[in-house]
């Protein structure tokens, strides 16, 4: 068996600030994880299974093809359906990140769901 981070629901928000809070929140807990074992591997401790560490996600559900009046290619997703991606390093990419996250709720009024990956 893996040794795996306490898991978080996933939640929903309509603030895409919130939504990037808690991306961030997530990101931080899985890399403090991945850290902690290795210092303990440094300090000598053999692990007793594999660590592993997990992306969060972003997932939005419409039911629309409603779309704001822009000439953006992106901040909008083509037709009805569920969208998800893992995001990373959120410390680097947090103002395009809120972006995306501002135009999604902008061109389809969905919350935005935040949580922990499948994806190592």
């Amino acid at each position: 068996m893996a040794q795996i981070p306490e898991f978080t629901e996933p939640t929903l928000h309509t603030d895409p600030a919130e939504a990037l809070a808690q991306v961030q929140r997530i990101y931080q807990q899985q890399i403090g994880h991945l850290r902690e074992a290795m210092q303990r591997f440094v300090a000598g401790e053999t692990p007793t299974a594999h660590v592993r560490a997990f992306y969060p996600f972003i997932r939005v559900q419409t039911t629309t093809v409603a779309r704001a009046a822009t000439q953006l290619a992106y901040g909008f997703v083509e037709g009805p359906g569920r969208y998800e991606t893992t995001l990373t390093r959120p410390d680097l990419f947090a103002r395009y990140y809120a972006e995306q996250f501002r135009l999604l709720r902008a061109s389809h009024n969905v919350e935005l769901e935040v949580g922990i990956s499948s994806q190592p």
